[in-house]
């Protein structure tokens, strides 16, 4: 459900009959190529006319103008606005801009500008993004986009910042690499021409002032539009032009005061009461403001109709301006209307805020019946109108938490009183519901039992009658609801059995349009359960009833998700295929990509395919950069910490650990690697290569571990926690083995909880850790020199290996010649590990990628490209690998490479 939004907001202002042409201002605009336009100045300084003449002036068609107020530094409404304003010009774009947005929770706010900058960056023709009064948005992701903008649309976009004080991106580099224009209030301020032709043009040809007089304003103003305005406005009424204008002095806010009083004190009675009530309005049209008019006190309906009114208040230039082309939208300059709500205010306090309050509800009440719910919210909200606010806000609940913008419902409903939130059922489940999709799930709890408590207590006839719902058609769903709630709590907690317990509750409740979610629920329950078999029975229903019901986006994702089982629970080939239908499927929407790219990576390194590996992380990376789920950058993070960990690369395999810690994203999927599982790895590969394992492990201790129950439930993290803690354990053995019966114990006993590990691991279909365990306990077998047992381990695993395509655990745990042999593998398989183990410091994985690159005849520049690095990095890259292979030149690396096995 896209939100209904203001179309006078993208509307350009409409020059003014006054305005002052300013052809060195207009010539600079023209002239400038650059990807930004910063306008900055204060108030009333003619920033926006001067835009707007500019674009009018050159003919300029292709252009957004958007008028933003404080609320549009909601992040997700300032991008509705944003795809819509771009939709009015490039239709499909605009569309697909629309569309990304409506799927806005399968990304975060980053992965959505990096989708915004790759949709834009189709344009064939540039866009003109006018941003106007840019200092009311205070959200730094929003400044983020408008940086990416700038930076990556350079031929597609143009972006023109209006603002009363600087944005918060950094200027400094964009004026140092060009690509900045600035107006400044220096630029903006009239000179003495161009104050004696402006006050010609405001009071017209038969009100003639000295030379003498201009120059008094022109410094008393020191060439500022909106004070030579306000002059002009008194002069036309004053009988001594001399005495005014020596009288006239002051900074900017006194002489706004000043003239304020000039201008109250001219006005009629109906002008009066309608500045009072239109200035409260942020922006305002003659419906509105008749419909005001005719609620207030019968003492004020004494007027002629509003647009007359609008049109008489124009007429003496009182910073009226239009905001459409068909004068059906306005607004007061913002100066002009700070300073008249403050002489309203000072004036008669007490009844002024009376009066304000019902003009605000007054206005709830029109917007609402012209189905704008957030302006009427708003209003409502001012005006103290609680109970109508609660109707609309709960209306408002469903599409702002479909569209991510619950953080913006949530700071409106807090401006609520508790008690009205306590006594509405729904309202009280959507305030739950806010709290969790904003990480508070402990304050959640109280929420969702107090709406849970009322509709127990409260019939719906009862609640009707008491008007304590106004979203019946979400209410439908309330029980599927609140038990999504609790169960979504309990799965953080890990308490899986009170998620199955919650699951089917909501899928008791019969809710068709909540069954995906439900299915999807109980598929978590069964997995964190080990019940995987059930866990993929529930994801295929899942996939089923969104299909039927739901968002096609989400057909997508539960796609994924079961894509993910398939990878955990070691099916490579069932994942392979669903990630190819996704591929194939997902044909115009990328933000799936880095994911399946990710999942392809995953697959390849399990297959040993070590090479195809690294070349689909690459893949993932670049599709990442423009856009991804939200969950991509912490996943893609650890997965690659334990990749570059197994090459021997260690300080950037933590490096990619502590910034998947820092990105990590809350996902209700049992994750397959986990910040202790990853960190447990990496510690586990370093021992594999200590030169002395036994000064560094405490066996006893790793025993311990493997041996404890670890959770109530066994999971994909924890058996990889224990499989890189049994490596070092068997490492260990290994390496202590003699003759001993000691050393026989302890090897037998380890035999035996590889043997255990391994029926745990069948159990849970962790299919890759299987394959560890049984190989693990082949090498101890050795260790004994148990060779009947160790051959029949060793068919068996060979034919296991063959059937899952399970390479991974052989290149980790034996020496390259004894897995080419197992295995039948080419050198080209088995070349990181033959990095780490034979060379004194291990190529790194990029390393690696940048010597395949030299040994295929690639120039430095060449590869600089394929790898989409800079060419002194190449270069830094290459020093490296001569270091670590003793080498001097290209040749003798490739031969020295070759030797080693690595290309």
């Amino acid at each position: 459900m896209q939100m209904a939004l203001i179309e006078s907001k993208l509307n350009r202002p409409k020059t003014l009959a006054t305005h002052i042409n300013r052809p060195h201002l207009t010539a600079r605009l023209i002239e400038a190529n650059v990807p930004m336009v910063l306008v900055s100045s204060v108030a009333g300084s003619g920033k926006s006319s001067l835009i707007s003449s500019w674009l009018k002036e050159s003919h300029i068609k292709r252009y957004v103008w958007y008028s933003l107020d404080e609320w549009d530094s909601d992040f997700i409404l300032f991008f509705n606005y944003l795809a819509e304003g771009i939709r009015r010009i490039e239709p499909s774009i605009g569309d697909t801009l629309t569309s990304l947005l409506l799927n806005a929770s399968s990304f975060d706010h980053a992965g959505l500008v990096r989708a915004a900058v790759g949709v834009l960056q189709t344009l064939e023709q540039p866009i003109y993004l006018v941003l106007d009064d840019y200092h009311l948005v205070e959200n730094a992701d929003i400044d983020n986009a408008i940086r990416a903008f700038v930076t990556y649309l350079n031929s597609q976009l143009v972006v023109v910042l209006i603002s009363r004080e600087d944005p918060m991106i950094d200027l400094s580099t964009l004026r140092m690499r060009q690509k900045l224009l600035e107006i400044r209030q220096a630029d903006l301020s009239l000179n003495e021409m161009e104050t004696a032709a402006y006050l010609r043009t405001f009071l017209g040809a038969s009100y003639a002032l000295s030379k003498q007089h201009v120059m008094m304003l022109y410094q008393r103003t020191e060439g500022w539009l909106a004070g030579l305005q306000l002059a002009g406005i008194s002069l036309q009424s004053q009988r001594d032009t001399s005495a005014f204008i020596e009288s006239f002095s002051g900074n900017h806010r006194y002489i706004m005061d000043y003239l304020i009083q000039e201008v109250a004190a001219k006005l009629t009675a109906d002008e009066t009461i309608f500045l009072m009530t239109s200035t409260i309005l942020e922006k305002f049209c003659a419906p509105l403001l008749d419909s005001l008019i005719k609620g207030l006190p019968n003492e004020t309906v004494n007027h002629t109709n509003a647009q007359q009114l609008i049109r008489q208040l124009m007429k003496k230039n009182l910073f009226v301006i239009e905001l459409d082309a068909v004068q059906y939208w306005y607004r007061y300059h913002h100066l002009f209307r700070d300073s008249l709500i403050r002489y309203f205010l000072e004036k008669e306090p007490a009844v002024y805020r009376q009066y304000a309050a019902a003009v605000n509800c007054l206005a709830g009440d029109w917007y609402a019946v012209q189905n704008q719910g957030l302006e009427a919210s708003r209003y409502y909200l001012k005006g103290n109108c609680d109970q109508k606010a609660a109707m609309e806000l709960e209306r408002l609940w469903a599409p702002m938490d479909m569209m991510l913008q619950t953080a913006s419902w949530l700071t409106l409903a807090n401006q609520l009183p508790e008690s009205v939130i306590a006594e509405r059922p729904l309202f009280s489940l959507a305030y739950g519901w806010a709290l969790i999709d904003n990480g508070r799930l402990g304050d959640s709890k109280q929420w969702l039992d107090n709406a849970s408590a009322l509709v127990e207590a409260l019939p719906a006839p009862l609640l009707k009658e008491k008007q304590l719902v106004s979203d019946w058609e979400t209410y439908v769903h309330f029980h599927a609801l609140l038990a999504s709630a609790r169960g979504f709590i309990a799965g953080a907690a890990g308490d899986f059995d009170s998620l199955m317990q919650y699951g089917e509750q909501a899928l008791a409740t019969g809710s068709a349009k909540k069954s995906g979610v439900t299915h999807m629920m109980m598929a978590f329950a069964n997995w964190g359960q080990g019940n995987h078999v059930g866990a993929e029975q529930q994801l295929k229903n899942a996939v089923s009833a969104e299909g039927i019901h739901g968002e096609w986006l989400n057909v997508q994702n539960f796609k994924m998700v079961l894509m993910e089982h398939y990878i955990q629970t070691g099916r490579l080939a069932k994942a392979d295929t669903l990630i190819q239908q996704l591929l194939n499927e997902g044909e115009n929407d990328s933000v799936l990509y880095p994911t399946l790219y990710l999942g392809m990576a995953r697959i390849a390194y399990s297959r040993g395919e070590t090479r195809l590996c690294g070349e689909w992380l690459e893949r993932a990376a670049k599709a990442g950069n423009v856009c991804a789920l939200m969950d991509f950058q912490y996943k893609y993070a650890f997965f690659t910490a334990i990749f570059h960990a197994d090459q021997g690369a260690f300080e950037e395999a933590f490096k990619q650990l502590e910034i998947g810690k820092k990105h990590f994203f809350p996902n209700p999927i049992p994750d397959m690697y986990t910040a202790s599982a990853v960190e447990a790895w990496l510690t586990a590969m370093k021992h594999q290569r200590a030169a002395e394992i036994v000064e560094t492990v405490d066996t006893d201790l790793l025993f311990d571990q493997c041996r404890a129950t670890t959770s109530q439930y066994v999971n994909a993290a924890i058996l990889i926690e224990k499989t890189a803690v049994m490596m070092t354990l068997v490492r260990a053995c290994e390496v202590l083995n003699d003759e001993s019966d000691l050393s026989r114990q302890r090897v037998e006993a380890v035999i035996v909880l590889c043997t255990d590990l391994e029926a745990i691991a069948q159990e849970h279909l962790a299919l890759e850790a299987v394959v560890h365990f049984k190989l693990m306990q082949w090498r101890l077998l050795k260790c004994l020199n148990a060779v009947t047992a160790a051959e029949a381990l060793a068919s068996s695993l060979k034919a296991f290996s063959k059937k899952t395509q399970i390479v991974r655990p052989f290149i980790l745990q034996l020496q390259p010649s004894a897995y080419r042999q197992w295995l039948g593998m080419s050198l080209d398989e088995d070349t990181k590990n033959v990095s780490a183990s034979m060379l004194s410091e291990p190529l790194t994985a990029r390393e690696l990628e940048v010597m395949f690159l030299i040994a295929d005849g690639y120039s430095n520049q060449e590869i600089a490209d394929r790898l989409y690095i800079a060419l002194s990095t190449v270069k830094g890259y290459i020093q490296n690998i001569y270091g670590k292979l003793e080498v001097r030149r290209r040749t003798e690396a490739v031969q020295k490479a070759r030797q080693l096995g690595l290309v």
